[in-house]
């Protein structure tokens, strides 16, 4: 009995629990036969997939001198939508934060019940070199943050997100401009349950490469899955052999060394997930825009640099401090040796 509450126990922290809201014919998540999560693989076609069809569209009707089109009006929105929310190009945003994003210029808050004095709310910004600057006031967050969330966009997706201000949300606004962002093809702010809604239906109709639409929380599961994953394989492979010698060293094991003995063992993994994923995404993206990648793979290139010489100059003021230590430590040996003298006198 007590080996069946202890296995039982064990189990109920690794499965899912139970949902009142699945549909009769839909699968529990633990279930066999219920289909496996989109792989970091797939979300990075799909992302591909959305932006080659919105390029060949754009470019079409843009030669023949005409306005955007319906169809493409959608697949814009659908594609920033999908890039802010799906975890392919940065870690996914909680969807009330993209909800009350603010278009640049707008000074109200778009909480309805925010109490805070001359609050900006979550603003979006387009800096002088094009990038876009992501600044969220309200967000869900554990624990208690008092101070804001701001973020930088890559490239690709500051130009996307430029060229939705500039061509297509001034064609979705209906009537007085509500401020938000994102709106929906009638015109709307999207609401929690539109937004859930699009996300799947962005997925129907664009043909993403796996068996049914799924949520965007098994997106935000999937991100932080995929990443960690490859971190521990990564790990797997090569910290036995450059761990093994410094624990013998210490007289411990590899398993001692990682687990009890490295500090913010969690925060390493974190930084670690995060530089993976950004990684991944930057080598599919050389697949397909070489030329415009090389140049922005020389700008980071240089701002490595940057970071090895500070930490040069770092270690060289490190050494001189220890220099001058060493020559204090000399100072105060000679001066006790003169103190034994007078004393002996």
């Amino acid at each position: 009995m007590e080996q069946w509450l202890s296995s039982a126990y064990a189990t109920s922290k690794s499965t899912q629990p139970l949902s009142r809201t699945l549909d009769p014919d839909e699968l529990d998540p633990d279930d066999p036969a219920a289909p496996s999560p989109p792989t970091a693989d797939e979300i990075s076609l799909f992302s591909e997939q959305l932006l080659d069809a919105l390029c060949y569209q754009v470019e079409e009707e843009v030669s023949g001198g005409g306005d955007l089109s319906k169809s493409s009006i959608q697949l814009s929105l659908a594609s920033v939508v999908w890039l802010l929310l799906s975890g392919d190009v940065i870690p996914t945003l909680r969807p009330i934060s993209v909800r009350l994003l603010s278009t640049p210029g707008c000074t109200k808050c778009l909480e309805p019940g925010c109490a805070r004095r001359q609050c900006p709310g979550n603003t979006l910004r387009v800096l002088s070199n094009g990038i876009v600057k992501l600044e969220l006031v309200h967000f869900k967050m554990e624990g208690r943050r008092n101070q804001p969330i701001r973020m930088q966009l890559p490239p690709d997706l500051s130009t996307l997100i430029s060229f939705y201000l500039e061509r297509v949300r001034p064609a979705l606004v209906r009537g007085g401009d509500p401020g938000n962002f994102l709106l929906t093809t009638a015109g709307r702010p999207f609401s929690e349950g539109s937004m859930s809604s699009f996300f799947k239906k962005i997925q129907a109709d664009y043909g993403a490469p796996w068996q049914e639409p799924r949520p965007y929380l098994q997106f935000r599961h999937g991100y932080a899955t995929n990443s960690y994953e490859s971190l521990v394989e990564r790990l797997r492979v090569s910290a036995p052999e450059v761990l093994k010698p410094r624990a013998a060293a210490m007289g411990h094991t590899t398993k001692t060394h990682v687990n009890s003995y490295v500090q913010g063992l969690h925060s390493i993994h974190t930084a670690a997930a995060v530089k993976e994923a950004a990684q991944r995404r930057k080598q599919a993206q050389q697949r397909v825009h070489a030329g415009e990648q090389e140049v922005w793979g020389a700008e980071t290139d240089g701002a490595e640099e940057e970071g090895e010489e500070e930490e040069s100059d770092w270690v060289e003021s490190e050494e001189g401090e220890e220099e001058q230590e060493e020559e204090e430590g000399e100072w105060e040996e000679e001066e006790e040796g003169e103190e034994e003298e007078e004393e002996a006198l």
